[in-house]
């Protein structure tokens, strides 16, 4: 993983920022808009932050760089093609589209036309690059390589992740959640369990969807929730037989995987968001304890969502996991909450990006001044007794999980989030 630090006038806030990218991008998403105008990176970093933009191994701006073997790592995919692009991201238009979404037709702030042939399209598109390994080996790259960085830095960071960037962020801070202040997850992959669309008529359509658990096949899309590895979860995951049967349990070799040998470390019921009243998935609790994640509860954290994104359809149910997690997270919408419309999933790119970005900016000014003076600790995770689960009882935790006893309680950044959407309603 490779990182670049912009430049900086004058330090206000001890408090570093760091930009994660998603998907089939580089940190170069972060730098310039798609007219090629500067971006939010150097927007924060005007505003007074240290400011590191990430670029995912194997991610690298104009590098062919490839993992060796990537071949026999169960490519999910390697290149998404320009019409996937348009129809997902840069030109969606209308309801009767293949692919659309309820706010499909409310999107119109990417740059020029967003199809094949414009200029800024080209340009845009002339920056992504393959992926080469399949969501699993992504992560666990992703995760190591930014806690390691993370913990190189003098003070905790606020992390910035958009997409999967956001997963890798949850990540990273589970694993060292002593070395970040705040989470801004932009439109992070979910929702946990399933997909966010169905197939109807041939189309593909953006609505919420949860059947019942019990007719899908196992194991889950993300069976971690928020991710398709383990995540610090207390009490632990229901644990496999044979970890080499996990590492195997992703889209490219289920199949080859018997059926009675599958599991779902986190089982899960259809259910209902108590804040939306919309329908998601949630941990199952009939059986078992809910699980939390006390590694990311004392981390302020919010979601934004685009008001015209195909995200607006399951955002609240990534939410929803974190709360019932214990983690207190706020969800922002950026057209209800900001007055901001228009935005699509790749809104950092989009003609009104630095007007989102200014927005960000508040929010990260607040983790700022919360987090001046907020001692390191080194919090332990759970270390799970990794046997199989038996009838009626879970795997045993070998430490449990303890604050240290001089930790200050912890700030609720999401109540500095309301008081700034009600500042911004009035």
């Amino acid at each position: 993983m490779r990182f670049s630090q912009l430049k900086t006038k004058t330090i206000q806030y001890k408090t570093p920022v760091v930009f994660v990218h998603g998907d089939h991008q580089t940190g170069n998403v972060w730098l310039h808009k798609a007219d090629g105008t500067p971006g939010w990176a150097p927007r924060f970093a005007e505003a007074g932050f240290t400011t590191f933009i990430v670029h995912r191994p194997y991610h690298t701006p104009g590098s062919n760089e490839q993992p060796p073997g990537c071949e026999q790592y169960g490519v999910v995919t390697k290149d998404i093609p320009k019409a996937a692009w348009q129809k997902y991201h840069t030109a969606p238009r209308t309801k009767l589209d293949k692919v659309h979404w309820p706010a499909v037709e409310t999107h119109c702030m990417w740059e020029g036309t967003g199809k094949a042939g414009d200029p800024k399209f080209e340009k845009f598109y002339a920056g992504t690059v393959p992926e080469y390994l399949d969501p699993q080996e992504q992560q666990y790259i992703g995760m190591a390589n930014l806690a390691g960085f993370l913990k190189r830095l003098p003070h905790p960071a606020i992390l910035i992740g958009h997409g999967s960037g956001a997963t890798i962020s949850w990540l990273a801070a589970d694993s060292a959640p002593d070395c970040v202040a705040a989470i801004i997850a932009i439109e992070p992959t979910g929702p946990p369990f399933t997909n966010g669309w169905v197939k109807q008529d041939g189309k593909q359509i953006f609505v919420p969807d949860f059947p019942d658990p019990t007719t899908l096949p196992l194991p889950s899309i993300r069976p971690y929730g928020l991710s398709d590895i383990p995540m610090g979860f207390v009490p632990p995951p229901v644990a496999p037989k044979d970890f080499t049967r996990e590492l195997l349990q992703d889209s490219g070799y289920v199949d080859g995987v018997g059926g009675e040998e599958r599991f779902q470390p986190i089982p899960f019921i259809q259910s209902i968001d108590p804040a939306t009243k919309a329908p998601c998935y949630l941990q199952d609790d009939r059986y078992d304890p809910v699980r939390k994640l006390p590694n990311l509860q004392q981390i302020p954290q919010c979601v934004v969502t685009a008001g015209a994104s195909h995200h607006g359809g399951y955002d609240y149910a990534t939410v929803a996991f974190l709360r019932q997690a214990g983690v207190s997270v706020t969800h922002l919408n950026l057209g209800k909450d900001f007055g901001i419309g228009g935005n699509g999933h790749m809104l950092m790119l989009e003609q009104n990006s630095i007007e989102i970005a200014d927005q960000m900016i508040r929010l990260a000014v607040r983790a700022a001044d919360g987090s001046r003076d907020r001692p390191r600790h080194r919090y332990l995770a759970p270390v799970a007794v990794m046997s199989e689960k038996k009838e009626g009882k879970m795997p045993e935790i070998g430490r449990p999980f303890e604050l240290p006893e001089d930790v200050p309680p912890g700030r609720r950044f999401s109540r500095g989030f309301r008081s700034l959407n009600t500042a911004n309603k009035a």
